[in-house]
């Protein structure tokens, strides 16, 4: 979210210094946390202990866009957030990390949890509108829209086989749609995953491989990670790109994979926001994810250890 658009309480130089070392605990450890303290739910009391390394100053955390991106539904039923967000507040003391995509740049502000749900409620959305897109832009956006109509694309055998339009902007609409569609459609995003591991079936040297084990699909994963970034290396320019593209990568080639995109979306997220200089560990119980993030922290060279809770207990 853009730095501009909080009202926020800037934390001194010294609260900040106070908490250098933290932890990023995903949505799914804050969502035990919650059912221990705000839905009296015991079989998540291990996750009591997170209160009291908060307490004694032993650890610090905070939250991200992706915390709540997680907990806001695709649909407009909001009934179910207001407790989630009062774990986020509770668990996090309002210690908001705001990231500003055009500069580049994190900072940590006290704001809370349901100022940011309003904000990314409000502008920021997971599906897109390409005609809603252009009328924003006024008249440039319809010059713009009618051009794009006009310029016709070579016909490929895909295209007709997905009975796509020939025109640019047919085209864009429906890679839009596509898009909207596997937000929330587990089998359309399934059927896309197989598609294109079918494409990659064509090569030689990639067949055998996806159809094997855990160990030959990361040599393909490999393979094309090394191609898509020496071909298109502004595509993994910076960190988020990148760690969003090896999360895909890796669900493309069969690879710890989502149902749905948005969930993959949310996670990439939230292994970029636990990146900050400042953190130290990453805290989920999803296994999966856990892979992918080491994996592209690998990539990264960054040296952000990715626990499960019970292995994380195991430090204090």
């Amino acid at each position: 979210m853009p730095l501009q658009t909080l009202n926020k309480d800037q934390f001194s130089s010294n609260e900040i210094a106070l908490l250098m070392e933290k932890v990023y605990f995903d949505w799914n450890i804050i969502a035990r946390y919650r059912d221990y303290h705000l839905k009296n739910d015991t079989t998540a009391s291990p996750y009591a202990i997170i209160e009291e390394l908060l307490s004694s100053n032993q650890i610090g955390t905070y939250y991200s866009d992706a915390h709540i991106l997680d907990i806001q539904p695709l649909s407009e039923q909001l009934q179910y957030a207001d407790i989630d967000l009062r774990a986020i507040s509770q668990i996090t003391a309002d210690t908001y990390l705001a990231y500003d995509p055009i500069n580049k740049y994190w900072e940590f502000q006290k704001v809370k949890p349901s100022d940011v749900f309003d904000n990314l409620r409000e502008n920021y959305h997971f599906r897109s509108d390409i005609d809603s897109i252009f009328a924003d832009c006024g008249l440039l956006g319809r010059v713009t829209k009618e051009a794009l109509s006009n310029i016709k694309l070579p016909i490929y055998e895909q295209m007709i086989e997905e009975n796509c339009p020939s025109d640019l902007l047919g085209f864009m609409r429906h890679m839009i749609d596509q898009n909207n569609d596997a937000l929330s459609n587990s089998r359309f995003f399934r059927i896309r995953r197989n598609k294109f591991v079918e494409q990659l079936k064509n090569h030689q040297p990639y067949r055998k491989k996806l159809s094997g084990s855990v160990e030959d699909k990361l040599l393909v994963f490999i393979e094309l990670y090394l191609e898509i970034t020496n071909i298109a290396p502004k595509m993994f320019e910076d960190r988020l790109s990148h760690i969003l593209g090896v999360f895909m990568l890796l669900d493309q080639v069969h690879l710890w994979t989502d149902s749905k995109f948005k969930n993959l979306q949310v996670d990439a997220m939230h292994a970029f926001y636990a990146t900050h200089s400042s953190t130290r560990y990453l805290v989920t119980n999803d296994k999966n994810m856990i892979r992918k993030s080491q994996l592209a922290y690998l990539c990264l060279g960054l040296t952000v250890q990715v626990l499960t809770f019970s292995d994380f207990l195991k430090l204090f």
